[in-house]
């Protein structure tokens, strides 16, 4: 159906845009089958799916704008149903949720708010890219740290830090 529609598109001259998705064969091959992958390594390793397709729909060509606003949707749907399924099974705290909830929603506001502002006085997107380098780059060094601090607290507590039985 993608294809069709580009190829449609292409027939009747339509104007594409830089930011525009090209759906080619290969394109709707090669994109989703990607997409999939990171879903797949993203809930193996716990970490959200729209961090890691956040710059993969930069690299398909979407503008920044869109690309950030379609991760951050993405992350709602999946911190929604970790929130539910914590819920069910008795496991959230919900003064903890509820606190932490009024804090990252106050974050999400002020960020957008910083966002907003820097993108009107420079008129740049590249911001929104710089932005999101900057949040997964910190991600990424404080999952390090607090896996090397997890680690050495194990060590010093003389638990076995090798690999265990899948089944056991």
């Amino acid at each position: 159906m993608l294809i069709h529609r580009h190829a449609q598109r292409e027939l009747c001259s339509y104007p594409f845009f830089d930011c525009d998705i090209r759906w080619t064969p290969r394109a709707t091959i090669i994109w989703p089958t990607i997409c999939v992958a990171a879903g797949l390594v993203a809930g193996m390793f716990g970490i959200g799916g729209g961090i890691v397709k956040g710059p993969l729909m930069l690299e398909m060509g979407m503008q920044p704008a869109v690309s950030s606003a379609t991760s951050a949707y993405m992350i709602l749907f999946t911190s929604a149903t970790a929130a539910t399924q914590y819920f069910i099974f008795g496991a959230l705290r919900l003064r903890y949720g509820a606190v932490m909830f009024v804090v990252g929603f106050c974050g999400t506001v002020v960020g957008q708010m910083g966002v907003s502002y820097l993108l009107k006085r420079w008129g740049r997107q590249s911001i929104i890219v710089i932005v999101i380098a900057v949040v997964i780059g910190f991600s990424c060094l404080m999952m390090g740290a607090v896996g090397t601090f997890d680690f050495i607290q194990g060590i010093r507590a003389g638990e076995y830090q090798g690999f265990h039985a899948l089944c056991a």
